[in-house]
């Protein structure tokens, strides 16, 4: 039978039970297994079965191996031939299959073995042992014989025993020949073997080496060698490559020597090597911008390095576009961080010379052949393009692009820098992730910070900015007093924050505006994250803040909600404090804004300059001491544009301190307002007829006697279908106001209860011509003191339901001086149309008249002549020393059921 092609061992670890053993390979004899344990051969203490099966058998051992005993079966056939033929005899199959079986089995086993050999390849080349070790050499004699462990050891041991030796596992190795000719051999501070000069030498050859290209390395410091410390420092000097005139003019100030060609050199090595810049002390005058590439991690000083230009920037002959490359001082640095550098600027003094040289104001360059003031950038951060930007060119990291902003790791820090007189803007630019905090900005032209981004020609390409923090800065212009607002963020922008800055401004303080401008057919806008605005000082001859919305296409998705947070500032405006939207624009739109103005200090002509449209949007103005002295305290717009959107205006004191007439409150704008636990001085309230809900609950109105009029809220216009609810309650109400006339949708319920309202000089209650009556009123505990309470019912105004309520309860109306009669009337039914004619039921009850005339002054044709069944209740009052008049018809009155002590 064929002999198949077999691996003829196998080895088994014994666990001290098993007894059978299997191998799987062809014997002819039992002779054939040879049987071992832990490699010794054994030749007893067990059985062999399946002699002649080609796929093996079993061996049986009679007492199981011990455990762990490496158990091995192997075939071992005889390397002799057992069978001897014979001329003329029988040559049986059987007989020649099991002769030429032995050979190959034979051949099968020295096959095995000869692997087990060490080997070299047919072609040559070293023996291999694969790994395992080779015991038992004698030691060697020739050169090319095999080194035993015993004799390196022994050579090694030889050769040490005569060298110096030192007791530390290293050190250096000893200077070239060049550096050690004709010196002595010693040691320096560290331990490391140098060279130095006889004793004999002079000071003289003490300075020749000393004054070598390597003579910063024989020079020690407790970093190591000088030349070791300046190779491994941080930060690369700027003046590294700079000669001795550059060096002069740069400790006297002298603006002649352009030191940007060899600023820029270093710059380009700092970029190589990934490290940083910085600037000893000096002036360094820069004709052209410096490159900070993107690797180059940190341009710092320690605040006595100056950074100035010597001239203007000019345009090419002939043109008001393009600026002449040999004449551009725009720039100082141009922070080219892109898609992964993160650049700190510190410690540095920024001035931008615009005492010195000619700027042209924003829009008139190009009739002077000077790049106007928005040209100039002192400093230019980047961090928006998908590149590393270096001196050898722009390289492209995968996977980005100008929009994937969340992704980039490039940012910029600005610090414990000042900036002075700068002739355009300080911080400006495309960049990202700006954090600028603990500056001092004194003086410019166009804006000391502002961050911008940039719609591309298509939707959802183009340029964000991502986060802006600008904390603990200083800003003060009342040097270049043309200059422009402080802060400034345009299009773009995650989340903007300043916080703690200190601002004294000839314009603005700070301007965030979400448009971007045309492109092609469309406007491109980009609403932003948060603004927060917190813990800041300011006094501004302009406004303090302007926030622009326009109307527009939003260029990028980038999932975030809109909100503006207004805090704990203390501010002073020659002004207004707040700019939203242009007057008589309808171009300005907010949408889903969360809106919070809170415990701020404002003082200024005006407060709140409203004219943006508002949908979907929560505003709240609380626990803020607000005071004008010019008349808009909030000046809103009355346009249908309110869709979901509230005021709520709570906890605030807020008033005009000018008592030459009041100040506007615009109630306008929102669809809902809330007006609660205010303080209010000397302010008249204006509704907008789109205002659905009105809530005035638990404040406190004051008026100055000096004011020639005191209205206290009327409709701003009757555009509008008016209100759905309207309550007044808890208020007090002190000065003699007039009029809250408000015009009433045709199904309006209007609460005024629980009021005290003091020297009314006229009629308060009044509705608009151009309106409904409410379909439910209730008049309730209410204190009067003078005046009328409910004014006549004008011509015009229409039937709100036929089927409304009037109720007039619990109400106390007294004179002024107690014991002496004063007019005072809960309700005036005089006019072209009669109140009782619009409503089913007035009930007048349970009310407290003392020392008033005309309680009811119900005199008017109108009222006298009412042709309906309504009926008017006049019951339960507590009269003393009181009047009224009440001409309504006998059918209308019959129905006062309870015993009066004064006759209607």
């Amino acid at each position: 039978m064929p002999v198949p092609n077999q691996t003829p061992y196998i080895i088994y670890n014994a666990n001290g039970l098993t007894t059978v053993f299997p191998f799987e390979f062809y014997i002819i004899s039992a002779s054939d297994v040879q049987v071992t344990l832990n490699g010794e051969t054994v030749t007893s203490g067990y059985s062999v079965s399946g002699v002649g099966n080609v796929s093996g058998g079993d061996i049986i051992f009679l007492t199981p191996p011990v455990s762990g005993t490496v158990v091995m079966l192997e075939r071992v056939v005889p390397t002799y031939r057992l069978t001897d033929y014979q001329d003329n005899g029988d040559l049986l199959a059987d007989t020649v299959n099991k002769d030429f079986d032995r050979l190959w089995m034979a051949i099968q086993g020295f096959g095995i073995h000869l692997g087990l050999a060490l080997l070299r390849p047919l072609f040559g080349g070293p023996y291999n042992a694969e790994g395992y070790r080779i015991s038992e050499l004698a030691e060697p004699v020739n050169d090319q014989d095999a080194a035993t462990k015993k004799y390196v050891q022994q050579s090694g041991q030889t050769n040490l025993n005569r060298t110096l030796r030192v007791p530390e596992s290293f050190v250096q190795t000893v200077q070239p020949a060049e550096l050690r000719r004709n010196k002595l051999f010693a040691w320096d501070n560290s331990g490391n073997p140098i060279s130095v000069l006889p004793e004999s030498g002079s000071a003289a050859d003490v300075m020749i080496e000393l004054a070598k290209p390597t003579g910063a390395g024989l020079i020690g410091t407790k970093y190591g060698s000088l030349d070791e410390y300046i190779d491994n420092t941080p930060s690369l000097l700027a003046t590294k490559y700079m000669d001795a005139t550059e060096m002069a003019a740069l400790e006297s100030g002298d603006l002649s020597v352009n030191h940007q060609p060899k600023v820029q050199q270093v710059m380009d090595e700092a970029h190589n090597r990934k490290c940083s810049v910085y600037f000893p002390p000096g002036t360094y005058c820069f004709d052209t911008a410096v490159n900070v590439w993107s690797y180059v991690r940190s341009v710092w000083g320690d605040g006595s390095a100056t950074i100035t230009r010597r001239y203007r920037t000019y345009f090419v002959d002939g043109s008001t576009t393009d600026i002449d490359p040999a004449r551009d001082t725009r720039k100082l640095f141009r922070l080219l961080n892109g898609a992964l550098g993160y650049i700190s600027v510190h410690g540095i003094v920024f001035d931008g010379n615009a005492r010195s040289i000619e700027v042209s104001a924003s829009g008139t360059s190009s009739t002077t052949g000077i790049p106007d003031q928005t040209y100039y950038q002192d400093l230019e951060p980047g961090g928006t393009s998908p590149y590393v930007h270096g001196p050898d060119g722009n390289i492209p990291v995968p996977g980005e692009n100008y929009y994937n902003h969340a992704k980039k790791l490039s940012g910029t820090d600005v610090f414990d820098c000042v900036f002075r007189d700068a002739p355009g803007g300080c911080i400006v630019g495309n960049f990202r992730n700006l954090k600028a905090f603990s500056n001092s900005f004194l003086g410019w032209y166009d804006h000391a910070i502002y961050a911008a981004g940039s719609a591309f020609a298509d939707q959802g390409n183009g340029i964000l900015v991502g986060d802006i923090t600008v904390a603990s800065n200083t800003f003060r212009n009342r040097i270049n007093t043309r200059g422009n607002g402080a802060v400034k963020g345009r299009f773009g922008f995650d989340r903007y924050t300043v916080t703690g800055n200190t601002f004294d401004i000839v314009d603005y303080c700070m301007a965030f505006d979400t448009g971007h401008g045309m492109v092609g057919s469309v406007y491109a806008i980009q609403p932003w994250g948060q603004i927060t605005v917190t813990g800041n000082t300011c006094t501004c001859d302009s406004y303090w803040m302007m926030i622009g919305n326009n109307r527009g296409v939003k260029w990028f998705d980038n999932g975030w909600m809109s909100a503006i947070n207004i805090s704990n500032n203390t501010v002073q405006s020659k002004d207004r404090i707040l700019l939203l939207g242009v007057s008589g624009s309808d171009d300005y739109l907010m949408d889903a804004y969360q809106v919070n103005i809170s415990n701020n200090t404002f003082s200024a002509p005006n407060f709140l300059s409203l004219y943006t449209h508002l949908t979907n949007c929560d505003w709240r103005i609380e626990s803020n001491n607000i005071t004008i002295t010019n008349t808009g305290m909030i000046i809103g717009v009355d346009q249908p544009e309110v869709s979901n959107s509230v005021l709520r205006l709570t906890n605030n004191t807020m008033g005009r301190v000018l008592t030459t007439s009041t100040g506007n409150l615009h109630l306008s704008n929102f669809e809902r307002v809330i007006m609660k636990g205010n303080e209010v001085r000397n302010l008249s309230m204006s509704f907008g007829s789109y205002v659905t809900d009105l809530t005035i609950e638990e404040n406190e109105f004051r008026y100055s006697t000096a004011l020639p009029s005191k209205p206290f809220g009327f409709m701003y216009s009757s555009a509008g279908n008016g209100f759905n609810k309207i309550k007044l309650c808890k208020n007090s109400i002190v000065g003699s106001p007039i009029r809250f006339a408000v015009k009433c949708s045709s199904d309006c319920i209007l609460d005024m209860c629980d009021n005290n309202i003091y020297g009314i000089t006229d009629y308060f209650l009044e509705l608009n011509a151009t309106g409904y009556t409410p379909k439910t009123m209730r008049v309730n505990n209410n204190l009067v003191i003078g005046g009328a309470l409910i004014a006549d019912l004008p011509a015009g105004v229409a039937l709100g339901s036929t089927s409304s309520y009037m109720e007039l309860m619990n109400n106390t109306l007294r004179s002024a001086t107690p014991g002496t009669q004063q007019s005072c009337t809960i309700l005036r039914d005089g006019g072209a149309q009669s109140w009782l004619a619009h409503y089913q039921t007035i009930r007048c009850v349970k009310n407290t008249f003392r020392d008033v005339s005309n309680i009811l002054r119900i005199n008017g044709t109108a009222s006298g002549a009412v042709s309906t069944s309504n009926k008017f209740w006049f019951g339960e009052n507590q009269t003393y020393n009181s009047t009224l008049t009440c001409n309504y018809p006998s059918i209308n009155k019959a129905n006062t059921d309870v015993t009066q002590t004064l006759s209607v």
